[in-house]
């Protein structure tokens, strides 16, 4: 499982190019929030955990918002300086290359 979720996160940037970029956003932002759901109820049960460089992979890839809302909503990892700063890093790197994508100072 580990494998697959891994191969998807990084086949996700190339889904920008072929689909309308608010969908894929959504999506992988969704699948982000998911991934810290079902490590939220695997730390519950005591059972094989999600690794912390996959979920923040997956924030890496577009999902950081939703991955921040799930951490908040689930009051999962908020607690850990050294995974919710970089989750917060990374949500503040993405608004500043969609304010610089907006304004065209670089053209994607």
């Amino acid at each position: 499982m580990y494998k697959i979720v891994v191969l998807l996160l990084i086949l996700s940037p190339g889904l920008y190019c072929f689909f309308e970029p608010l969908y894929c956003f959504l999506g992988v932002g969704l699948f982000t929030a998911l991934l810290f759901f079902v490590d939220k109820a695997a730390a519950l049960r005591q059972k094989w955990r999600i690794p912390e460089k996959v979920l923040l992979l997956a924030c890496l890839m577009g999902g950081a918002v939703f991955g921040l809302a799930a951490m908040i909503l689930c009051r999962h990892k908020v607690a850990k300086p050294k995974f919710f700063i970089p989750v917060m890093l990374i949500i503040f790197s993405q608004v500043v290359v969609f304010l610089m994508w907006k304004y065209k100072f670089i053209p994607l």
